[in-house]
């Protein structure tokens, strides 16, 4: 499709551009739906009990990081709601000093009262960790998911879907195609099959 000049350059709508386009978005899709489903499945202090091992100090940071952070810009809202209630608001740089001065000082009480409970005498008084054994629903999404990575890397090294959308657009269609498209399907559907593939309560 002919498409409009702009300070001299004309713009086209070709078939391989909407082509790349498409196939950019459900990359784009495909990567937020996955973090959307670790953002909901996953519990981030399990997630930060993981690295205790590793570095105590560090996932001890994250933790309170990610609880202090929102409490902060709460107080810098509310600075900026005072100080917009004055008969003259003061100077933006007052108001961020005072939120950082804020935080400091919020900062010196989280680390007093974490030296008084013993966190600053070493990776050993975190306390033990525990770890839950796996459910019937952890070993079928995981034997899933490495099957869906294994099947993908297959299919990568055997050629099998290429897609080349510049200079002339081209898509591979055939038997191996159809069956690498419902064998993905099947396995990602694998976990929820059958009864004992149901999420939820296990009853005894």
């Amino acid at each position: 499709m002919r498409g409009w000049e702009i300070l001299g350059r004309r713009f086209d709508v070709t078939l391989e551009a909407l082509a790349y386009g498409g196939a950019f978005g459900l990359r784009l899709f495909t990567l937020v739906m996955a973090f959307a489903l670790f953002s909901a499945a996953v519990d981030p202090d399990e997630l930060l009990k993981l690295m205790r091992r590793v570095s105590p100090r560090s996932a001890l940071t994250v933790s309170l990081a990610s609880r202090l952070v929102p409490v902060l810009a709460r107080d810098a809202s509310r600075l900026s709601d005072a100080a917009r209630c004055r008969r003259t608001p003061p100077p933006r740089a007052a108001v961020a000093r005072a939120a950082v001065r804020g935080a400091l000082d919020r900062a010196v009480d989280v680390a007093a009262a974490l030296e008084v409970r013993g966190y600053g005498a070493g990776a050993g008084r975190l306390g033990p960790t525990r770890r839950a054994p796996w459910s019937r629903h952890d070993f079928r999404v995981a034997g899933s998911a490495a099957a869906l990575a294994t099947l993908a890397v297959a299919a990568r090294v055997a050629g099998l879907g290429a897609f080349t959308p510049y200079p002339t657009l081209e898509l591979a269609f055939g038997a191996g195609e159809l069956v690498l498209g419902l064998a993905l399907v099947a396995l990602a559907a694998a976990p929820f099959a059958g009864v004992g593939g149901r999420l939820g309560v296990a009853r005894a």
